[in-house]
């Protein structure tokens, strides 16, 4: 047993960075605060989890324009592609932004992936 307050070796594992699960989590909640915090230092933007979906993907999934605009002006790539699930397989950010009909969401992807 792991006396309170000390993380074991199986928690260990789970807080270790670079695996991209606290910028998706956060572009998946929308907390633009962290979102901005985990890019300044550093973040994996374009680490994908289950169906291929990366953290500014979740964002547009999740409507949260002003973490999709923080990401993209990031530099997070724009042609990773879903994969797995109906809905999600083959689709890119902007895919995905087009299919919600968001046009502010549009605006920023299309933007971006054009300068």
């Amino acid at each position: 047993m792991v006396p309170r307050g000390r993380a074991g070796p199986r928690h260990r594992r789970r807080l270790q960075p670079a695996s991209g699960r606290a910028e998706r989590d956060a572009a998946r909640h929308g907390q633009v605060d962290v979102v901005r915090l985990l890019i300044e230092r550093g973040a994996l933007l374009d680490h994908t989890a289950k169906y291929g979906l990366s953290a500014i993907m979740l964002a547009v999934i999740n409507g949260y324009v002003e973490i999709v605009r923080l990401l993209a002006q990031a530099g997070a790539d724009l042609a990773l592609r879903g994969s797995g699930a109906p809905g999600f397989h083959d689709r890119t950010a902007l895919d995905l932004a087009e299919a919600r009909g968001d046009a502010a969401m549009i605006e920023v992807l299309h933007s971006r992936a054009s300068s």
